[in-house]
């Protein structure tokens, strides 16, 4: 069987350009590049922000233990409860060689609160700013509507562009993106099969050996390891658990991070008056269902963790004693009798795959649990493109229910994905307001430790209101050649300029 999965790689990749013999080159396989290339604001999590992380910078940065750390600001201060100051890195560049200025800040708040820049998944990070200004070049004043206990960790999320050429024309900027990363974009190249980046000499973050960056996208995970194996690529990101087993024996490096990212399927209330969701024991039922534990052992491997809510333990204000629904389908069949479906029902789900570890295999496990306690779920996949919008319209046509995962990689805090799953979200999708006080008194919690209780009341509170069906977390597996001396991870992907090879070994 691998021979064929070899052909099909090299059918993908073909040839790798030869470089000036002083360059060292990184080869990467990933499932895809962003739907939106260079457009940082249409996402969140991967595969977006594992390459534009490579291109762009926030004011701040999430490290690997979850703590907010500076990037394009340096410092900050709190002048009052809701006004903020951060002065800018000095000598920062974009790669055109422009200097980064505090307008340029200033313009991307501006542009996500405009009536263009809210069609997009990130702009509810900014939604609570009341304006922003130029104190200076190098002094940015933030002001919000209310304290904001986490502004630091949403302007993590919020890449900065060169606003001049943002301005101009989006989707040309997209195509050749201008930021004050690592890594400059040399060509998408989706007609050559791979993505081609350089190292920004001049940027403040310098790779520390690496000078060129491929990345080859290759949806399959067989695909990716047989690049990998063969020597094409150095890096296999999103290897499936099987897949990583299959490594044993060989020259390769094996690594699992654990992620902010929990699978689930959203069971939508809003806008649904004769949805059989509308009933919280229903929507209990279906957690009550499935068998978590039989997906974590015998598809992820134990790789994986059974989830409890919507976060994992890795982001702050997620409870790592809040046990999960347990597999209990007598339990599931008694709640769908009480809301008056004896016989169960059918619905429908529209999903996304191959974003996730295993995902196709998961939705099919999910739907044979289910049809144990009598519901019959219909899964369809639909590109990620149709997702994104009719998720931000909440316009699913005939679709009951649909994939999103609990998504805290941006910012490593369990508020980010409840807030997708309130009241709050544009065009929201599902709404309970007496979770709506406790949510908006979070925001302003200081205390570390109070906000902490709190956000563990809350997701205790949602358990009990089942949004979501919660499914596992979802780590990112990678596997490496060791040849590779230095490897190293943020939450939301490799920092490329970060890797090294062993001497001699390029």
């Amino acid at each position: 069987m691998f021979r064929p999965l070899l052909f099909i790689a090299s059918l993908f990749i073909a040839s790798l350009c030869a470089f000036a013999a002083d360059a060292v080159t990184l080869r990467v396989a990933r499932n895809e590049l962003p739907a939106t290339l260079g457009n940082p604001y249409a996402a969140a999590g991967q595969p977006g922000f594992g390459v534009w992380s490579a291109i762009f910078d926030g004011l701040t940065q999430i490290d690997i233990q979850g703590n907010v750390v500076p990037s394009l600001a340096q410092s900050w201060s709190l002048v009052n409860p809701t006004t903020w100051r951060f002065q800018l890195r000095p000598g920062v560049l974009f790669h055109n060689g422009r200097p980064l200025a505090a307008r340029d800040v200033v313009a991307m708040i501006e542009y996500l609160q405009s009536p263009r820049g809210k069609r997009w998944y990130l702009a509810t990070e900014a939604a609570g700013i009341a304006s922003a200004r130029a104190v200076s070049d190098g002094e940015v004043e933030i002001v919000t509507a209310k304290p904001d206990a986490i502004l630091l960790k949403r302007l993590a999320a919020l890449m900065i562009v060169d606003s001049d050429l943002w301005a101009a024309d989006e989707d040309k900027f997209a195509l050749m993106p201008v930021g004050t990363g690592a890594w400059r974009v040399i060509d998408w190249g989706r007609a050559r099969g791979r993505a081609e980046f350089a190292a920004f000499g001049q940027g403040w973050r310098k790779a520390s050996q690496i000078t060129r960056l491929e990345i080859v996208p290759l949806p399959e995970t067989t695909t990716r390891l047989a690049a990998l194996k063969s020597g094409q690529v150095d890096i296999a990101e999103g290897m499936s658990p099987e897949d990583m087993d299959d490594l044993e024996g060989l020259p390769l490096i094996r690594a699992t991070v654990r992620s902010t990212q929990v699978m689930a399927i959203a069971l939508p209330n809003v806008d649904r008056p004769n949805s059989v969701l509308q009933d919280k024991r229903v929507r209990q039922a279906l957690n009550y269902g499935v068998n978590r534990a039989a997906i974590a052992r015998e598809i992820l491997r134990d790789r994986s963790r059974i989830a409890a809510v919507g976060c994992s333990d890795v982001s702050f204000g997620c409870d790592p004693n809040l046990a999960p629904y347990p597999y209990d389908p007598e339990r599931a069949k008694a709640l769908l009798a009480e809301a008056g479906y004896p016989n169960g029902f059918a619905i429908t789900a529209d999903v996304v795959t191959g974003f996730g570890e295993s995902d196709q295999l998961i939705y099919q496990q999910v739907a044979a649990d289910l049809t144990k306690i009598g519901v019959r779920l219909t899964v369809r996949a639909v590109p990620y493109p149709t997702w994104l919008q009719r998720y931000l319209q909440n316009q699913w046509g005939d679709a009951d229910a649909f994939s999103l995962a609990w998504d805290s990689s941006a910012y490593a805090d369990a508020i980010r994905a409840l807030k997708y799953y309130s009241c709050e979200k544009s065009n929201p999708f599902f709404c309970a307001p007496e979770l709506m006080p406790a949510l908006e008194a979070s925001d302003q919690i200081m205390d570390v430790e109070q906000r902490r209780q709190a956000l563990y009341n809350i997701n205790l509170t949602v358990k009990d209101l089942a949004p979501s069906l919660w499914l596992v977390e979802q780590p990112f597996h990678y596997a490496y050649t060791d040849a590779i001396e230095t490897f190293k991870t943020r939450p939301y992907g490799v920092l490329y300029e970060q890797i090294t090879f062993m001497p001699g070994a390029r």
